[in-house]
């Protein structure tokens, strides 16, 4: 393949918008802990960073996990996601710590129950698609282009 397969993937446009909502509703989440908001905009940004997480988790699991590598190059990168040099970081951070427990957190508690679990969450979220991006990146690049 050209370039870099993994970068390549049919739903990548669609999981950055995820990320972006992720990021985005987090970020305004640990804001919104520092001056004087509104409980209902609190519970909406809390159900934007569940869904945005969901949203990136089914697409990662999806296109890395479930679906069958459409090139050999792809295969190398997933195959190093998976079960390779990335897949601690992977599954611990990128799945688990920075997706399925912020989630988790916040359908249990809801948004404006606690303000340090809100922060929590908002922060294994940002972490966890840290996580993702430099996976995405460096396992991208761990395949040779030729």
């Amino acid at each position: 393949g050209l370039g870099r397969d993994l970068w390549q993937g049919p739903s990548a446009a669609v999981d950055l918008i995820a990320q972006s909502a992720a990021a985005g509703s987090a970020s305004l989440l640990i804001a919104s802990l520092l001056v004087s908001t509104e409980p209902g905009t609190i519970a909406f940004l809390g159900k934007a960073l569940v869904a945005s997480v969901v949203a990136h988790l089914v697409i990662l699991l999806f296109e890395h996990v479930f679906a069958p590598s459409p090139t050999r190059h792809h295969e190398l990168a997933t195959h190093t996601i998976l079960k390779g040099a990335y897949s601690r970081l992977f599954w611990g951070a990128a799945i688990v710590g920075g997706g399925v427990v912020p989630v988790l957190i916040l359908l249990a508690l809801g948004a404006t129950a606690s303000p340090a679990l809100t922060a929590l969450a908002a922060l294994l979220a940002l972490a966890g698609g840290a996580a993702w991006e430099y996976i995405w990146v460096e396992a991208g690049q761990s395949v040779p282009l030729s």
